[in-house]
C-alpha cells in the first residue's frame, strides 16, 4: 500500500513512463518471451539457431545502445523513447509472418524482423532510467524504480499468461494443431499490436531534459571514460546466468523436459508475480546493504538459483529454480539502476545507462551465441552450470572494481 501511494504521488510524467514500461512488458518480456523460441522450435529448427536468431537480436541492440544514448541526448529522451516503440512494432509485427514465406528465406527473415524489434526496445530502455530519474526527485527515486521495476514484473507475469494460453485459444479458434507454427503466429501477433498502446501512454507526457533536474547536471565535462568502462565491464560480467535462463528456460522446459506451452507460460508467470513484491523491497535492501551491495548480492543468488535448473532434470525443480532467477533479477534491475544515478551526474546518465545497457546485451548475445554451440556440444546442464560459474566471477569483479571505486573516489573521473 505504501508503494501505491508511492506510486499515486509522483508526477503524471513518470507515471505515464511506467504504464508505458509496463504494457511493453506484458508484449515483450511476457507474450514474447514465452512464445519465441516455442514458435520457431515449431518450424523445425533447434538449439543452435535459437541461440543464434537470439544472439544476433541482440547484438543489433548493442549496437543500438550507444546511437540510443546519443539521440537522447540530441533529441530527448521522450522523442528517442517514442522513436524506440515504433522500431520495436514495426519488428514484432513482422516477425510472425515468418512460416508463410519460402523455406530458404524464413531464417533470414526471423533474424532480422526480431533484430529490429531488439533494437526499438534498445532506444526505449537505454532513455527510460535518465528520464525517470529527470521527472523525479531525489527522495522519490527509490521507490520510483521499485515501482516500475514491481509493475514490470507483473506486466511480464501477465504476458506470461497470456502467452501460456493463447496457442491453445487460437488453436482452438481456427482448427489448426498446437504441434504446427499457425496458433504461435497468431499469438505473436496479437501481442505486436497489445505494444502499440505502449506508445498511446507515453504521448501524454512531456519532453525534459537533463537540465531540468534541479541544477543537478551544471555543464558537461570530459567524457567519463572511467566509469563507463566499469559500469559496462560488471554488467556484462554479472548476468550471464539470468541470460541463459532467460534464453533457453522454454526450450528446455519444452524439448527436454517435456512441458506443455501451458506449464511454461504459468511457471514464467509465477517467477515474474513474484518479482512484483521482491522489487519493492529492494528500498529496504538497499538501505540495509546499499545499492550495489544489494545489486552483487542479488546477481550472487540468480547464480545460485541456476543450479537446480542444472542439475535436477525435472521441471518442478527447474521451475523453482527459475523463480529464483527472476526473484533475484527483480532486486538486480533496481538497484542496479538506481545505483547508476547515484554515481553518474545527469548529464552523463544517459551515457552510463547506455554502457550497463552494452554490457547486458553483450551478455545475454554470449549466452544466446554460446549456449546455442555449448547446448549442442555439451548439453543444457554443463551450459548453465558455466554460466553459474561466470556470474560468480563477476559478482566478485563487481565488488573489487567499481565499489570499491565509488567507496574510495570520484568514479566519474
Amino acid at each position: 500500500m505504501r508503494y501505491l501511494r508511492a506510486f499515486t504521488e509522483l508526477g503524471v510524467d513518470a507515471r505515464y513512463l511506467i504504464a508505458a514500461s509496463t504494457v511493453r512488458s506484458v508484449t515483450s518480456m511476457g507474450i514474447l518471451g514465452v512464445l519465441l523460441n516455442l514458435y520457431v522450435i515449431r518450424l523445425g529448427y533447434g538449439p543452435a539457431f535459437i541461440g543464434l536468431l537470439n544472439g544476433l537480436a541482440i547484438v543489433a541492440a548493442a549496437g543500438a545502445s550507444p546511437v540510443a544514448g546519443g539521440l537522447g541526448r540530441r533529441w530527448g529522451a521522450r522523442r528517442t523513447m517514442l522513436t524506440g516503440l515504433g522500431i520495436g512494432a514495426v519488428g514484432g509485427l513482422l516477425l510472425p509472418f515468418a512460416d508463410l514465406l519460402p523455406e530458404d528465406l524464413i531464417p533470414g527473415w526471423l533474424v532480422v524482423a526480431n533484430s529490429v524489434a531488439f533494437s526499438g526496445g534498445m532506444l526505449f530502455y537505454v532513455n527510460l532510467t535518465p528520464y525517470l530519474g529527470v521527472v523525479t526527485a531525489p527522495r522519490e527515486r527509490s521507490a520510483a524504480f521499485s515501482v516500475r521495476f514491481s509493475l514490470q514484473w507483473l506486466g511480464s507475469g501477465l504476458g506470461s499468461m497470456i502467452g501460456g494460453v493463447l496457442p491453445g485459444a487460437f488453436a482452438f479458434l481456427v482448427g489448426e494443431s498446437l504441434s504446427g507454427p499457425g496458433p504461435y503466429r497468431y499469438s505473436l501477433l496479437f501481442g505486436a499490436v497489445l505494444s502499440l498502446a505502449a506508445v498511446l501512454f507515453l504521448l501524454r507526457g512531456r519532453e525534459v531534459s537533463a537540465e531540468t533536474d534541479g541544477g543537478r547536471s551544471g555543464s558537461a565535462g570530459p567524457t567519463p571514460w572511467r566509469l563507463l568502462i566499469l559500469v559496462g565491464l560488471v554488467s556484462l560480467m554479472l548476468t550471464p546466468a539470468e541470460a541463459a535462463a532467460w534464453v533457453f528456460f522454454n526450450a528446455y522446459a519444452d524439448t527436454i523436459l517435456r512441458a506443455t506451452t501451458s506449464q511454461i507460460g504459468l511457471t514464467v508467470a509465477a517467477a515474474q508475480f513474484l518479482g512484483v513484491p521482491v522489487a519493492l523491497t529492494m528500498p529496504a535492501v538497499a538501505s540495509r546493504l546499499g545499492t550495489g551491495r544489494a545489486a552483487a548480492t542479488a546477481a550472487f543468488g540468480i547464480a545460485l538459483s541456476l543450479l537446480p535448473v542444472a542439475l535436477i532434470p525435472h521441471f518442478a525443480a527447474a521451475g523453482l529454480g527459475y523463480v529464483g532467477i527472476l526473484a533475484c533479477g527483480a532486486i538486480l534491475a533496481p538497484a542496479l539502476n538506481v545505483y547508476l544515478t547515484e554515481i553518474a551526474s545527469s548529464e552523463w546518465l544517459s551515457s552510463a545507462t547506455g554502457a550497463s545497457l552494452l554490457g547486458t546485451t553483450v551478455s545475454f548475445a554470449l549466452a544466446a551465441f554460446g549456449g546455442g554451440y555449448l547446448i549442442t556440444i555439451l548439453g543444457y546442464r554443463e551450459f548453465f552450470i558455466i554460466a553459474a560459474a561466470l556470474t560468480v566471477a563477476g559478482v566478485l569483479v563487481f565488488r573489487v572494481t567499481l565499489l570499491r571505486a565509488s567507496a574510495s573516489s570520484n568514479v566519474e573521473g
